[in-house]
């Protein structure tokens, strides 16, 4: 995805995006305003790989940190400690031992656990075809280094990955080969194959590249999204049900989502559950849970007017802030930036870009990537 967003301790607001010149750019909202940073230019950091994701979030000691593919197929961090600077954390780990450039299109995602380490996952390049493809952890404890977490499994061509932490402290990253995979970190890492382990009808089986994204929900349930061939989105969800053992269940949550889109998911302070995926027709769609699941589309629900329709392929996020509202972002063909905002009952629609300012830049052509 080339756009997420997130809300840091100071509250202030952060949309992170890739513009047409491959530079990062913070869009930041302080003071009742919005401003920007092309960070790439600040740092002197590489532009980003053709199609690299982008991640963002803050650490407990304060810090943020941006994730994304430099044009060396090196996996980067911009990191804030007072001041905005680039670490290559390919090269970083290459001083503990060997660290495998990112395939291509890998997609990225980052979390921290509870322990304070913090893992940056991807998808490895190797010469070998039967290693190539695999899934890599770059992980933080006081030095940055690399692990192999696939025990030998490849994620399929265009495989998403996502990753999160369950309260009894296990590490969960979920890829694809068709169907949802699971690797598991207890003492060690193991591969789950999910599709094995689905309760009653579903399979967990994509198909093809997706998108994915997991969740940990405040009762303690585990949450993977993944979309099927014919569009639909899936859930698969651990849980106890009454009278039952524990188990994965794979519900379908319905929509028809273009084949390009991405995913996101949170869970806001209600204890709903939000979903968002985009449509055929560019519209911005939020699949809600609320006892029930069901179906909004959010372009259309915007007022005075509809939303501007989105390019799917560039990704969308979705969090809750502190004062209890509700942001979607995303961008259209031409890199302008949108927020969706739920606040007071009512969805309406920002572009941030105009509002921060930010200059138009030319598009990089693909020989200058």
């Amino acid at each position: 995805m080339a756009i997420c967003g997130y809300q840091t301790s100071n509250g202030k607001e952060h949309v992170i995006f890739i513009n047409a010149d491959s530079h990062v750019y913070e869009l930041v909202y302080s003071n009742d305003k919005w401003g920007y940073l092309d960070l790439t230019k600040k740092t002197g950091a590489p532009n980003t790989a053709l199609k690299s994701p982008v991640v963002g979030y803050q650490t407990s000691n304060g810090y943020e940190h941006i994730n994304y593919i430099g044009n060396d197929n090196h996996v980067h961090e911009l990191i804030y400690t007072g001041q905005w600077r680039d670490n290559d954390l390919t090269v970083s780990a290459l001083k503990k031992g060997p660290a495998p450039n990112a395939v291509p299109g890998s997609a990225l995602d980052a979390y921290q656990t509870s322990n304070g380490h913090v893992h940056v996952n991807f998808i490895g390049e190797k010469r070998q075809t039967e290693e190539n493809s695999q899934i890599y952890e770059l992980i933080y404890t006081d030095h940055w280094k690399c692990n192999n977490i696939s025990n030998g499994k490849r994620a399929g061509a265009g495989s998403g990955l996502t990753g999160y932490q369950t309260p009894n402290g296990y590490e969960h990253v979920n890829y694809i080969d068709s169907f949802v995979y699971e690797l598991i970190y207890t003492d060690q890492w193991k591969d789950n194959d999910l599709h094995l382990h689905v309760v009653g009808p579903g399979q967990a089986f994509a198909g093809s590249a997706t998108p994915l994204k997991g969740l940990v929900t405040s009762n303690g349930n585990e949450h993977v999204f993944y979309i099927d061939a014919s569009g639909g989105v899936h859930e698969l969800i651990y849980t106890a049900l009454p009278g039952t053992s524990q188990g994965w269940f794979d519900n379908t949550l319905g929509g028809t989502a273009d084949p390009t889109t991405q995913l996101t998911a949170y869970q806001t302070s209600n204890g709903y559950e939000h979903v968002n995926y985009v449509d055929l027709n560019g519209h911005v769609h939020e699949l809600i849970y609320t006892g029930q699941w069901k179906d909004n589309d959010l372009t259309t629900r915007t007022k005075p007017h509809s939303a501007p329709v989105a390019d799917s392929e560039k990704g969308l996020a979705g969090y809750q802030t502190s004062n209890g509202y509700e942001h979607v972002n995303y961008m259209d063909a031409k890199y302008q930036v949108y927020e969706l905002i739920y606040a007071k009952g009512q969805w309406a629609v920002n572009n941030l870009r105009v509002k921060a300012k930010v200059p138009a830049v030319a598009e990089m052509s693909l020989a200058g990537d």
